[in-house]
């Protein structure tokens, strides 16, 4: 849903963010005045860059992270509880990993940035398959991996 895409946005302030409100806002008053305003089709949009800014997206990473697979691989009784989670969640991870380096995103085309985004999702994508099997260590090595990827990345290209 788009409002609630654009909701998520504003919770990092950038130029995009201020954009993507702005138009919001004016969909919402067509739709008050009875005047539907025009949604492109999810297969018409021309590049992911226009779908969510990358800062939003690594703020996400960084949330599920910290707040989430660090607290559920804490031990074996709270993987086990939240193991559908797990899986929900790497599977996100994996498929957000896949969409920070589209073309037009920053750093897309750097190949040191690519590799790093690349272990990323294949990192999450081990972590969802080791939860759908209960391999608790396997998950953990899985984290390990991807958290490994972040630190090196942010190394380099974080601001």
């Amino acid at each position: 849903d788009v409002l609630a895409r654009t909701a998520r946005e504003c919770q990092v302030g950038t130029d995009r963010t201020y954009t993507e409100a702005v138009l919001r806002s004016e969909l919402l008053q067509s739709l008050i005045r009875g005047t539907p305003g025009q949604l492109a089709p999810a297969n018409q949009i021309e590049g992911w860059h226009r779908v969510a800014d990358r800062p939003v997206l690594m703020q996400h990473f960084e949330e599920m992270h910290q707040d989430s697979f660090t607290n559920w691989l804490a031990d074996k009784r709270q993987f086990r509880r939240h193991r559908d989670e797990i899986i929900h969640d790497a599977r996100l991870a994996a498929m957000l990993a896949h969409v920070i380096h589209q073309a037009a995103f920053d750093y897309w085309d750097d190949d040191m940035f690519v590799a790093y985004a690349r272990e990323l999702g294949s990192a999450a994508q081990d972590l969802a398959e080791a939860a759908e099997r209960a391999q608790y260590e396997q998950a953990q090595a899985a984290l390990n991996r991807a958290t490994k990827a972040c630190s090196k990345c942010h190394e380099g290209y974080r601001g």
